[in-house]
């Protein structure tokens, strides 16, 4: 099910939150497992094992996944920008002010041959 975090056989599920694209987690496997979280895997989602960041990857159902530690840890998996996402973004706000400028452009030229127009009658 969507949300749902899978611990391997031999860990416990200690404390977890939600909020947003964050999720955080205390466990304590007994020995190394592997964390699935029941969000689809996209370019984005990045994960740490008390505040030191680990590698996350699809599993085969294409869910998050990591490996954490033997013993107690806090894990956060979280959804940040990737490179090619900040440059669509930059990309998409230089269009709007672009948009902008040539409709403030618009307008203030047609106003102005307005008052051409008037001026001259």
């Amino acid at each position: 099910p969507p949300g749902e975090v899978k611990l391997g056989a031999v860990a416990e599920l200690l404390q977890s939150s939600r909020f947003r694209n964050r999720l955080t987690l205390t466990v304590a496997p007994q020995a190394s497992t592997q964390l699935s979280y029941g969000q689809l895997y996209y370019p984005g989602w990045r994960a740490h094992v008390d505040d030191e960041p680990v590698a996350v990857s699809p599993d085969p159902e294409g869910l998050i996944s990591l490996y954490v530690p033997a013993g107690r840890h806090e894990v956060v998996i979280d959804f940040g920008d990737t490179p090619d996402r900040r440059i669509a973004k930059l990309v998409s706000l230089c269009s709007i002010l672009l948009g902008v400028i040539l409709l403030l452009y618009g307008h203030c030229s047609r106003r102005k041959g307005l008052l051409q127009q008037g001026s001259e009658s």
